[in-house]
């Protein structure tokens, strides 16, 4: 499997990102893990063709290559699968590796329409389980030369997961709904709502679910998926 995307084309020189399979070590039958990808920035020009960059993954599930324009330069990106519920992204940028991470979903995408994309990342704080329990989103924009963390720009990613936490807590109180949430558990969709306010500054909202998240556990730590976010251990009531 092989996919090649131009980056750039010039009169004398052009880009590609070639995304490839590489074989199995001998032995081992073709198509099953470690099933390893390499995605490469191969250069052309007047003299021949160089590879500034080659970057291999193992255990990549599916990967597809995509490009995007990062703050005006065309990026290569690959998403790839890890398991059953877990995705990656590589991303290259001038020959550089720009973004390697993994979370339940993680896609180069632009947000707010300005031609620039972002990385959104998916998690779950496993408010009850993983499977129960909605995602939260990060999302990483282009700034002075490097994504960083910029959720709290992107209203609408915001306002979609707090409508999805405050659906679960509607799901969450409905006398029928199996399995039954515990008040810890509740707890935590309470604590995902107010870290939601908190990353789009509505301080007395992010207070009111805070309160909201002693009153149905006093044990509960109000700082738990604010850890999981920063990549802390953190402690949730069973």
């Amino acid at each position: 499997m092989q996919a090649v995307a131009t980056l750039y084309r010039g009169q004398q020189s052009s880009t590609l990102a070639v995304l490839s399979m590489l074989p199995n070590p001998p032995g081992m039958p073709a198509g099953t893990p470690p099933m390893t990808m390499q995605l490469a920035i191969v250069t052309g020009g007047p003299i021949g063709w160089r590879l500034p960059l080659a970057v291999t993954k193992g255990f990549a599930l599916e990967p597809k290559l995509t490009t995007a324009k990062v703050a005006g330069v065309e990026a290569a990106g690959v998403t790839y699968g890890i398991g059953a519920n877990s995705q990656g992204l590589l991303v290259l940028r001038d020959a550089t590796v720009v973004y390697d991470g993994v979370a339940d979903g993680v896609v180069l995408k632009d947000l707010n329409g300005d031609g620039s994309a972002e990385v959104l990342r998916s998690w779950s704080p496993f408010c009850q389980s993983h499977v129960a329990s909605p995602r939260l989103s990060t999302v990483y924009q282009w700034q002075q030369g490097t994504f960083a963390v910029a959720t709290g720009s992107f209203p609408k990613v915001l306002a979609q997961d707090q409508a999805n936490f405050e659906a679960a807590v509607a799901r969450a109180n409905l006398a029928a709904t199996r399995p039954v949430w515990t008040a810890g558990q509740k707890a935590c969709l309470h604590d995902a709502l107010g870290y939601i306010a908190q990353e789009g500054a509505q301080q007395a909202e992010a207070q009111k679910q805070f309160a909201q998240v002693k009153q149905l556990d006093p044990t509960y730590d109000i700082a738990a998926i604010q850890k999981a976010a920063d990549g802390l251990p953190a402690r949730t009531s069973p």
